[in-house]
């Protein structure tokens, strides 16, 4: 179209041209004397150039020859340049004279006629005498030459009224060729316009010389020169078709103008309206019932005559339009008014433009058995025309009637027809799926016609609902799925349904509906999304609540098999909705609103159920519940509906079975964190005592409530829901956890969650406490083992707990976690000894049990301090044996392995003991040398240790140098040893023995080498060096910075008086040492206010024997207030 327009502005501008020109002149803004052709050529230029149609772009910078002035001007509104151009009263006069002159071509001369033909109203044709007096006259006496009454009714109506009809016809008829044919005239008149203004080259042959010198040519002969010029030489040919279609339309016009015409019409209009006049009178005038009967006929008979007649021609003309509808309106109204026949019905398909008409006097009567065939027609025929005269003629059915007194064949064929006119109005709004049965696209009377076959088709359903049901449902399914609309009927379909009650529909029709519902959507499930795409996310409401209705409907009994029956068919019902679809090796969750409908439906059924049998209802619920959730990669949104579904909800009832715990332990074994909660959710709250007491095949069970044990302290785990399922865990250590054995125990609990730290079994606010300590319940027997199995059985959860003490440690914990430790330490040691029969034990086997855990002292010796508060809470003796023996055995750090004997020793002593019974924990010390070993005694200050392995060590028949090697061997360990002041009695009860043994040797053995050796060299000498203890810097000392400690007063006179005792006894009484030392308690400022306590040792030292050491360290004691070390005088 574009090119073509701007080769006629091309043309047209080449016309207008000046010859001698030699191209159109550019156009410009300022110039008010720009020639038509110049315009022309530009606008040419602008239909070809983009940047002229693009809005963005900025008109001022284009070249000078598309005019961008004018074309700024242009844009804004600015018309001014436009009119400047022409002559604006000159062209409109010309218009104006070019549009009387087409008036005169085509007016009429009559004008009433004119008027009727171009205006749309419902009056008469001839409302007003025509002012033709030869029409008038034609008219006058008319009703003399008319048939009587009398004649009308006993006359052939058809035989009268066809000629009459035929000229109605012929009018119309020939009016409508005219018509097309003007149409045809006109087209034909603007395809040849163009061509006046068109030029057409042409190439003559001129013949110049050289005097002529032609446009600057020049030859010495004469010549032939070829000229191109441009002639308009097709007006000729374009004047004559213009004539040639000039005196046609004059034909046309004088036929139409032709009053006989019009008066042949008004005579046949003004004839038919008398016949129906007379017949109308005859029959209100008529006495006897046969009279009438016969009027009626006869007016029934005019009126097919006149409608079996009609043609396109005669409705599409408006005069002929106006007599037949009038004529048929009035007939209608006056003799078919009391009948309802195929011939109505026939006549109203077949002519829509009657069916408004009709419709009013049309009444089928439900009755008759021609009702059925009649709705089967319109049906039939509904795609054969517009919608409008379906919902004029179906409106007047009356199917609740009708349905109501059918046999099952008959509402069979009903349902048929039905569905017959539902799939004709479906179809596909993106693409059309079926063309063959589509109506004429009248939307309007489309949706009309949509809602009355809804109702009929709900009168049907509930007349006949056991027969209709599943038919009708099927059909909305399908025409809803075609996508035309049918969304809003599934609103009145529910509405129905709700109106049932219990009995009206069977059993097993509600099935087949619930399972055609089923069918239905779940392949359209996997087809797409019916969620968001298509007709159904609005109507899934709906489908909602028709299953939940159809639900309702169904009586549920006591048994549980119509429990089972009922909750499969529920989960059946709501399967494609709330199932995860399948996509690949993915699984796509059903998370849209309209979800919650069917989970309000599955909740109403369950509770509906459980109302019958709740023990029956959890159990088959359960089941089918996790035969529709048991998908990986569960939805985080679907997740969250369905737990607050699960924790609203109780299975305390339950006793579930064999196939319960098989479907939660296949749910259980999909790893997925959602659905492996939901599973501890269902599990926690089942009554699993009444399920053991019940069943003897109970060890799969057990293996299964372990792995829920296990996830409920899972990383994965949501934390903040342990609470819900901690309160359900109070039944749970009844059960026969024994039944685990050692070898599941070890595969399937190889450590504890990374998230499970010392706090989670510690901390008072841990929410993880019950499940673990449940957990640890586990560990504790099996069923048929020996001691020695529950001991393995024990160290695989003391284990875990070891790993865990050392992945997480103590350094981030708060106070009152740090607190609490030393009591769980206790707890778990006195666990692993629950139950055994501790005097059928060797200490050595369950010193292996309680390595377990100590072994995290290995890993972290700042734990040892708890578990030395730990030792400091116990007391039982035989668990403080099993310190010292565990702590030999397993500790490597030697000043933690001291410590831990040390307390065990130090708190045996508080609690009554003496060493004695300590006797055999201790063998020997894992030291690689004397030096390690007097390091560490004398930093941890452990005294008390090496003196139940002196004691343990010495035996009666050792040879003397093996006892002296022991004893000198246990002297050095102390050597240089600075005890603070509240282990100075460990020190003193060390020194003691030392002391002790050495004189119960000598005694018997004083000419053996060794023993002299040691006596003079070293023993004698030790005991010197705490008296005369080297204290250090005293700057130091002042400050505060000292390592050493200054040994008490009290301490050092202890020691010089075993010294001097030794001495004495060794060597013989030596009186000048003996005054000396009496003399410290008198001159020696250091030591005077101890007088007495000097005069004592005195005494002692004055008689030097083996029962004095033990009274000199009494006397210590007692004036330091060591009990412990008066304890160990008597308890040796």
């Amino acid at each position: 179209m574009i090119s073509n327009l701007r080769k006629r502005l091309v043309e047209a501008s080449e016309f207008h041209t000046d010859s001698i020109s030699q191209g159109p002149q550019v156009v410009g803004i300022s110039s008010r004397e720009i020639s038509l052709a110049s315009l022309l050529w530009t606008a040419a230029l602008w239909l070809e150039e983009p940047r002229v149609h693009d809005a963005r772009s900025e008109l001022v910078y284009l070249p000078p020859q598309y005019g961008p002035g004018l074309l700024m001007k242009i844009r804004s509104g600015d018309d001014s340049d436009w009119k400047s151009l022409i002559e604006a009263v000159n062209f409109q006069q010309k218009l104006l004279a070019s549009a009387k002159q087409w008036v005169s071509l085509f007016s009429l001369p009559m004008r009433n006629m004119d008027f009727c033909y171009l205006t749309e109203t419902r009056k008469p044709i001839f409302l007003e005498a025509p002012h033709d007096n030869h029409l008038i006259e034609n008219l006058t006496g008319t009703d003399e030459k008319f048939p009587s009454k009398e004649m009308l009714v006993s006359a052939d109506i058809p035989a009268v009224c066809r000629p009459l009809i035929s000229e109605v016809i012929l009018a119309a008829d020939w009016q409508t060729s005219s018509l097309a044919e003007l149409t045809q005239l006109d087209i034909n008149y603007l395809e040849v316009l163009p061509d006046l203004y068109q030029n057409v080259s042409h190439v003559i042959e001129i013949t110049a010389s050289c005097g002529t010198g032609f446009r600057g040519h020049s030859c010495q002969a004469p010549a032939r020169v070829p000229v191109d010029i441009q002639l308009r030489t097709k007006i000729p040919e374009v004047f004559s078709t213009l004539s040639a279609n000039r005196n046609r339309y004059q034909e046309i016009r004088t036929n139409w103008s032709n009053p006989q015409r019009w008066v042949n019409l008004g005579h046949v209009a003004y004839t038919l309206n008398r016949m129906c006049e007379l017949l109308a009178d005859a029959h209100q005038n008529a006495i006897l019932e046969t009279d009438k009967e016969q009027v009626r006929k006869q007016g029934e008979a005019l009126f097919f005559s006149i409608v079996t007649a009609v043609t396109p021609s005669v409705t599409a003309f408006a005069p002929t339009s106006r007599i037949v509808v009038d004529l048929v309106e009035k007939l209608a109204g006056m003799f078919c008014s009391e009948t309802a026949s195929f011939r109505h019905l026939d006549v109203s398909i077949r002519y829509p433009t009657l069916a408004p008409i009709l419709a009013p006097y049309f009444h089928p009567n439900a009755q008759h058995d021609d009702f059925g065939e009649m709705y089967t027609l319109v049906m039939q025929r509904l795609n054969r025309g517009d919608t409008s005269f379906a919902f004029s003629l179906l409106s007047k059915f009356n199917i609740s009637e009708y349905a109501a007194r059918c046999d099952e064949n008959q509402v069979t064929d009903l349902i048929s027809t039905l569905k017959s006119g539902l799939f004709s109005l479906a179809g596909d709004i993106e693409g059309e799926t079926n063309v063959d049965f589509d109506t004429p696209n009248n939307d309007e009377s489309k949706e009309l016609v949509k809602d009355i076959l809804t109702r009929h088709a709900c009168d049907v359903l509930w007349t006949n609902p056991n027969i209709s049901a599943e038919t009708i449902t099927q059909t909305f399914l399908h025409v809803t799925t075609q996508g035309d609309g049918f969304g809003d009927a599934w609103s009145r379909i529910g509405a129905l349904f709700d109106k049932f009650e219990s009995g009206m529909i069977k059993s097993d029709v509600i099935e087949d509906v619930i399972k055609l519902l089923f069918g239905h959507f779940a392949n359209t499930r996997y087809e797409e999304d019916f969620f968001t795409n298509g007709p159904w996310p609005a109507v899934l409401p709906t489908i909602a609540q028709i299953l939940s209705t159809l639900l309702d409907l169904l009586l549920i009994g006591d048994s549980e098999n119509s429990i089972q029956e009922h909750l499969e068919l529920t989960f059946m019902a709501v399967e494609p909705f709330l199932k995860p679809k399948e996509d690949g090796k993915h699984f796509l969750w059903p998370i849209a609103e309209q979800t919650k409908h069917f989970w309000d439906l599955l909740i109403i059924q369950y509770t509906r159920c459980s109302s019958t049998s709740e023990l029956f209802a959890q159990r088959h619920y359960l089941v089918h519940m996790l035969e529709m959730i048991s998908y990986k990669a569960m939805d985080g949104h679907y997740a969250h509906t369905l737990t607050n579904i699960v924790e609203s909800q109780s299975f305390t009832e339950l006793v579930p079975t064999s196939e319960v715990v098989d479907k939660l332990s296949h749910a259980l074994s999909i790893d997925d964190e959602h659905l492996n909660y939901l599973v501890c959710l269902f599990s926690v709250g089942i009554n699993w005592p009444a399920f053991f007491y019940s069943d003897d095949d109970d060890s799969q069970t057990m293996s299964f409530l372990f792995k829920i044990l296990v996830k409920i302290i899972s990383d994965k785990f949501p934390i903040h829901k342990l609470k819900v399922v901690n309160s359900s865990l109070l039944s749970w250590p009844e059960l026969p956890w024994e039944k685990l054995t050692n070898e599941f125990l070890k595969h399937s609990f190889p450590d504890l969650p990374s998230k499970i730290a010392l706090d989670s079994f510690v901390h008072p606010t841990s929410c993880h406490q019950k499940s673990l300590l449940l957990i640890r319940e586990v560990f504790l027997n099996g069923e048929g083992n020996a001691t020695v199995h529950d001991q393995e059985r024990r160290r695989i959860w003391l284990g875990t707990i070891a790993r865990c003490v050392k992945r997480s440690g103590v350094s981030k914990s708060d106070s009152s976690t740090l607190s609490r430790i030393p009591q769980f330490i206790t707890d778990q040691l006195q666990w692993a000894i629950t139950g055994i029969h501790l005097n059928e034990m060797d200490e050595l086997e369950v010193s292996n049990l309680w390595g377990e855990l100590l072994h995290i002292i290995n890993y972290d010796n700042s734990l040892v301090e708890y578990f030395v508060q730990s030792i400091r809470m116990e007391i039982d003796l035989f668990k403080l044996r099993l310190y010292i023996t565990t702590s030999n055995r397993i500790v490597k750090d030697p000043a933690c392995q001291m410590m831990l004997m040390e307390s065990a020793i130090h708190k045996a002593m508080t609690l009554g003991h003496g060493l004695a019974l300590l006797q055999g924990t201790l063998c020997t010390l894992p030291f690689h040398g004397r030096d390690e070993l007097r390091t560490t005694l004398c930093m941890t200050e452990s005294f008390l240790t090496p003196l139940i392995l002196l004691q343990e060590q010495l035996r009666p028949n050792l040879p003397v140098s093996t006892k002296v090697k022991l004893i000198s061997q246990n002297a050095f360990y102390v050597k240089d040893a600075k005890p603070r002041k509240p282990s100075e009695w460990k020190l003193a009860c060390f020194l003691h023995q030392i002391v002790r043994l050495t004189l119960s040797l000598w005694q018997t053995d004083k000419e053996d080498g060794n023993l002299q050796v040691f006596v003079h060299n070293d023993l004698l000498n030790l005991l010197g060096s705490f008296f005369y203890a080297d204290t250090g810097s005293v700057l130091l000392n002042m400050i505060g910075l000292s390592s050493s400690s200054e040994p008490s007063i009290e301490f050092q006179l202890f020691v010089k008086a075993l010294q001097e005792l030794v001495s004495n006894f060794c060597k013989g009484l030596n009186r000048e040492n003996l005054q000396e030392f009496a003399l410290l308690g008198v001159q020696s400022t250091k030591f005077c206010q101890h007088e007495d306590f000097v005069s004592q040792l005195c005494d002692l030292i004055e008689r030097p024997s083996v029962e004095n050491t033990d009274e000199i360290t009494r006397c210590w004691a007692r004036l330091t207030d060591h009990h412990l070390a008066s304890f160990y005088l008597d308890n040796p």
